[in-house]
C-alpha cells in the first residue's frame, strides 16, 4: 500500500497529505499488531491464515480500485497488513527452532532479504 496516496489522489481526487498518509499508515500498522497478536497461535497456523488475509486484502483492494471505493481500500489495507504481519510471524517462529543459536543469523538471513525485496518492491 505504499502506493496509497497515489491511488487516493489519482483514483479518488483526494489531495489530501492527511488522507493519503493515513491510507499509507495502515497496512503496516496493522501488521505490526498482528505479529504480536499471533503469537499465540501455532506458527504453522499464522502463516496459513495470514497468507488468506494477504489474499484477501489484496483482492479488496482491487475491487476498490476499480470501484473507486476508499472505505474498502483501507479496509483491504487492514486486512493485507494483518496478513503479512501474521504471515511473517508465524514463518519466523516456525524457523526459529530449526537452527542453534550460533547458526540463527545465517538461517534468517535469507528471509529478512526476501522481505526487504518484497517491501521495496511492493511499497
Amino acid at each position: 500500500m505504499g502506493l496509497a496516496s497515489s491511488i487516493v489522489r489519482g483514483v479518488f481526487g483526494i489531495d489530501s497529505g492527511l488522507v493519503g498518509g493515513a491510507t499509507t499508515f495502515v497496512e503496516p500498522a496493522a501488521a505490526a499488531i498482528a505479529g504480536v497478536w499471533v503469537g499465540q497461535l501455532a506458527p504453522r497456523r499464522a502463516t496459513i491464515l495470514g497468507a488468506a488475509a494477504v489474499a484477501a486484502g489484496a483482492s479488496l483492494i482491487v475491487v476498490a480500485v476499480l470501484t473507486a471505493n476508499l472505505p474498502a481500500m483501507v479496509i483491504g489495507g487492514v486486512m493485507g497488513g494483518v496478513g503479512f504481519g501474521a504471515s511473517f510471524s508465524g514463518a519466523l517462529r516456525s524457523m526459529a527452532p530449526l537452527a542453534g543459536p550460533r547458526q540463527r543469523a545465517g538461517l534468517f538471513a535469507p528471509r529478512c532479504t526476501s522481505w526487504a525485496t518484497y517491501r521495496s518492491a511492493f511499497p
